[in-house]
């Protein structure tokens, strides 16, 4: 068989979703970079020349996911301090609509275990909104833009550890902006909590959570989200209550200014989540 055949029926065996090493992404003008299998994305967003933002660069790092008892405790062998040993496959990009708001979608889903053991799969989600809308969580609603990034973190088929009723799952995200703290900002009654992580991007966090595909989207426990610097860090941390199929939604965006709609930030953060979180495993 000659080489390109050979290639060929491999790509068709795998189908859609490839892994890939070092990924750089770009639209709207927005790049991102995905680094190598450290987990890592960077993301640069340059304005439009007529706005008066300055350039925004974001970097995500999925740094802890682990079993947590109900007082907070660590369950042995249940953690994950970094995600560089996992496997990750992604999607191609796909045009299609999420809560009847168009969008281009991106996905990346692994298998995580240890010592050779699987604790769950883990699927990431993204999606870059066309148009704007309003999303739906609960009694939670957010408006999205063009541009607006949002990806669904979602936890499958974890093996609780015994008597784990009152168990929780912890998830920690270092998220760094070009301020040298997130600052939280002032939201209403029935808002996501929303931080700016400076020069003109917002981090849009929800507080809602589902444990089911056919479960409500109810609160995280009281005090979560919740976010803390250790060292260089900026770790934004979640608790998910116990459940088969844990799905979480939180968003990047660019804050309006007086002369520029939100930029398209989020379908190249989108993208980098996907391909960092891929070569980061």
């Amino acid at each position: 068989m000659s080489k390109l055949a050979l290639c060929i029926l491999i790509c068709l065996c795998l189908g859609e979703r490839v892994r890939t090493e070092d990924k750089t992404l770009t639209g709207d003008n927005v790049e991102v970079k995905v680094l190598g299998k450290s987990g890592k994305i960077s993301l640069t967003i340059n304005p439009p020349a007529e706005s008066e933002n300055e350039v925004s660069q974001v970097t995500v790092n999925w740094d802890e996911l682990k079993e947590v008892d109900g007082d907070g405790n660590d369950v042995t062998d249940k953690r994950f301090n970094t995600f560089a040993n996992q496997d990750f496959t992604y999607s191609d990009i796909e045009n299609t609509t999420y809560s009847d708001i168009e969008a281009q979608m991106i996905s990346f889903s692994a298998s995580l275990a240890k010592q050779q053991t699987t604790l769950g799969n883990l699927t990431v989600v993204m999606y870059i909104f066309k148009e704007m809308g309003t999303l739906s969580l609960g009694e939670e609603t957010h408006t999205v833009h063009p541009g607006t990034l949002k990806f669904n973190i979602v936890i499958e088929n974890w093996t609780w550890g015994a008597d784990s009723d009152a168990h929780m799952l912890e998830f920690v995200i270092d998220i760094k902006g070009k301020a040298d703290d997130a600052v939280k900002k002032e939201t209403e009654t029935g808002e996501p909590q929303t931080f700016d992580m400076g020069a003109n991007t917002n981090l849009v966090l929800s507080q809602k959570v589902k444990t089911s595909d056919s479960g409500d989207w109810t609160d995280m426990p009281t005090g979560y989200p919740d976010y803390t610097t250790k060292g260089n860090k900026k770790m934004f941390i979640f608790r998910f209550p116990k459940g088969d199929k844990i799905t979480y939604d939180p968003s990047l965006e660019s804050a309006p200014s007086s002369s520029v709609a939100i930029v398209g930030n989020t379908l190249v953060f989108l993208l980098a989540m996907v391909a960092a979180a891929i070569c980061s495993n």
